[in-house]
């Protein structure tokens, strides 16, 4: 079976994306692109050999499409996902799956309702060196996990006209959503609270469209482990994701700032080069995460990174960007879905 895809959004990720699922021919047939931007939808199809369109709607109504992939931005993914539902499309859906706990639930919904399989876009769960040490702590090598920690740096903050809403610049929901399903995903327990504080520390420039640029947020979890999670937006120097999960019996920790196992030695100093884009950090695990999507759907398997893992980490997101405002640490439910 030849899965029929479309891709609405086809900025730098929806372009990926787009780029991957065409790839995987004979499995899967990138059938249409659209983008409210119709230069962009134009160019991208023209380069894929498919069709295009400036209305979501219009692709979603097409026939011959099977599943999408939505990768349009954070604040239309909650609005598509119901669209598609409507339209009886599987669908891969980027994170957060939307900007509150409300709206995240009531998607889910739809789509349980429709009766159409619905996967969440967290990356870092197809990282082979993540994978590793999942797989590491899933063997009980680490024996009983009590801390996690997590260091998430972009080189240099997204653009000005990346920044529509306050929503859409919530460091924590935007970027920091990573971290929290990391958490989640390694330390095999659920998150009971959270306290969390931000600032502008280096992008000034952005100060009135990005609430911070810095956050710094603690985690609780049920069963009585810690965790960090350290989200900067201008660390200059490269793209910088780290992450460490402490055991009682060992420590597994996955990536370092070394892009490429080369350094160079000089008299002044030794250099190694690193990531400066997420595209290139990840590109693997992008490509593997399409590939295992389309696999599932075309065989008709239920998404391996559900609607439930899409709600609770909007939820702790969210929670963490109400400790900042509050100042106070908040407490999540027992169950979010």
């Amino acid at each position: 079976m030849t899965l029929q895809v479309g891709v609405i959004g086809v900025g730098v990720m929806g372009s990926r994306h787009a780029a991957n699922v065409a790839r995987l021919w004979p499995r899967a047939r990138l059938a249409a692109v659209a983008d409210v931007n119709e230069e962009a939808a134009r160019s991208v199809a023209g380069s894929l050999d498919c069709r295009w369109f400036s209305s979501p709607q219009d692709l979603l109504e097409q026939a011959d499409i099977q599943a999408v992939v939505i990768a349009s931005s954070d604040d239309t993914h909650a609005a598509l996902v119901e669209g598609a539902a409507r339209c009886g499309k599987d669908m891969f859906c980027e994170k957060p799956l939307a900007l509150s706990v409300a709206d995240a639930e009531r998607v889910a919904r739809a789509a349980a309702q429709a009766g159409v399989r619905l996967q969440i876009g967290f990356v870092r769960r197809y990282d082979p060196g993540y994978r590793a040490a999942h797989e590491a702590i899933e063997r009980g090598e680490l024996g009983k996990t009590v801390i996690f920690s997590a260091i998430s740096r972009d080189a240099q903050p997204p653009p000005r006209s990346y920044f529509r809403s306050p929503d859409t610049g919530a460091l924590f929901l935007n970027s920091g959503i990573h971290d929290f399903d990391m958490a989640r995903w390694l330390m095999r327990d659920e998150i009971v609270s959270v306290s969390a504080a931000g600032a502008v520390v280096s992008c000034h420039d952005l100060a009135d469209v990005q609430p911070i640029d810095f956050g710094l947020a603690t985690l609780t979890f049920r069963g009585g482990a810690m965790g960090t999670v350290q989200v900067y937006r201008n660390a200059v120097y490269g793209y910088d994701i780290r992450t460490e999960v402490i055991g009682t019996e060992a420590t597994v920790q996955i990536g370092d700032t070394r892009w490429h196992p080369v350094q160079i030695l000089r008299r002044d100093g030794i250099t190694h080069t690193m990531p400066d884009h997420w595209l290139d950090r990840f590109a693997e695990a992008y490509a593997l995460e399409i590939e295992d999507w389309v696999d599932r759907m075309a065989d008709n398997r239920p998404p391996a990174v559900t609607a439930e893992d899409g709600i609770r980490a909007v939820a702790i997101s969210v929670a963490a960007e109400e400790s900042r405002k509050s100042a106070q640490r908040v407490t999540l439910g027992e169950t979010v879905a």
